[in-house]
């Protein structure tokens, strides 16, 4: 009782909930499906949008967080039967993480379901949702790294593959490590993967394609891997038992001196501007930029609107559009 009298009597605000850092986010012992990860992915990032006007989420009258969704920016492939479905079926599955009451220290296990009312907007693409207030931090916080950096929005949801989008969101979470060292057995629980897979079935079927999948999108995170015995048992013969990833991001090879390198990082730059550009199209922009003697000047631009964006001083879409202007004002280049 004493954990209920001291929530009862230190209840936190709405900008409280908003700023609760988790100590962790799982979901529990439920697998989700690809389209629920990009409903998840959708929710949190219109609730960072809320963050970075210093705003909260409108209300319904039960004073639910009211969040409203477009099927169609679920990247064009969840059609609307199948979101309603998905959201329908996340009924049965939670979220869990542990916070730390600010004025009592007690530690706090919260756990529940997301969304308690879904509304169909009937002839429309559109669906509202209402959030359980307590999901909030998981929601915000899902794929953010210790120092608040956050996964590519488009290549979250442009990503095939359940495994992909969460491990992708893993490997973001940890991008200013060089090494990620991940137990085996953690990442099986994390990813839910079958029991019945072997080391051999996680590196050919699982890490083998997400590691191809990564390597061919848009995304500035990308990784190889190793599966290493770094706990023998004396007497057997050693058995894998973690995953080291090596991550490399965008910004760590547009740092190191050389034209392939700028070329590389400005080319990423140009794909995630949301202009749906192949790649084939997005290298011959780039190539255009190099003729005119430009790219130093666009390489640099890159890295201070990804350096804004990553502080926090911009948001993603605000360090992009900006990013626009300025090839069309400055280069003479319109990508729009």
């Amino acid at each position: 009782m004493e954990i209920i009298s001291s929530l009862s009597a230190n209840p936190p605000t709405w900008q409280e909930l908003m700023m609760i850092k988790p100590e962790n986010v799982t979901f529990g012992q439920y697998k989700i499906t690809s389209c629920q990860e990009d409903i998840l992915t959708l929710v949190s990032e219109k609730l960072h949008d809320f963050i970075a006007r210093n705003e909260v989420p409108p209300v319904d009258q039960m004073h639910y967080p009211y969040i409203e969704l477009q099927c169609k920016d679920l990247n064009g492939k969840n059609n609307k039967e199948n979101v309603m479905k998905g959201l329908w079926d996340m009924r049965q599955k939670t979220f869990k993480f542990h916070w730390i009451h600010p004025t009592t220290d007690e530690i706090i296990e919260v756990s529940g379901d997301f969304f308690p009312t879904v509304m169909n907007i009937k002839n429309t693409d559109r669906i509202a949702l209402t959030v359980n207030p307590w999901a909030l931090p998981f929601l915000l916080y899902y794929g953010v790294g210790q120092d608040g950096d956050r996964y590519s929005i488009k290549t979250a949801l442009s990503l095939k593959g359940n495994y992909t989008k969460r491990l992708y969101k893993i490997i973001c979470s940890q991008k200013e490590k060089t090494d990620f060292v991940y137990p085996i057995d953690r990442f099986r629980e994390d990813l839910e993967i079958p029991k019945t897979y072997t080391n051999s079935h996680i590196k050919e079927k699982i890490l083998k394609p997400i590691q191809e999948n990564i390597r061919i999108s848009s995304s500035e995170v990308w990784f190889h891997f190793e599966l290493m015995c770094l706990n023998p048992v004396e007497g057997k013969k050693p058995k894998a038992d973690t995953i080291v990833f090596h991550i490399h991001t965008a910004l760590q090879e547009a740092n190191e001196v050389g034209t392939f390198q700028k070329y590389c990082f400005v080319h990423r730059w140009i794909q995630n501007t949301g202009c749906n550009f192949s790649t084939v199209k997005a290298q011959t922009i780039v190539s255009d930029i190099h003729k005119l003697g430009k790219l130093d000047e666009v390489y640099n631009k890159c890295k201070e609107a990804n350096m804004k964006a990553r502080s926090g001083e911009l948001s993603m879409q605000m360090a992009v559009e900006g990013f626009i202007d300025f090839l069309h004002e400055k280069i003479g280049v319109n990508i729009k």
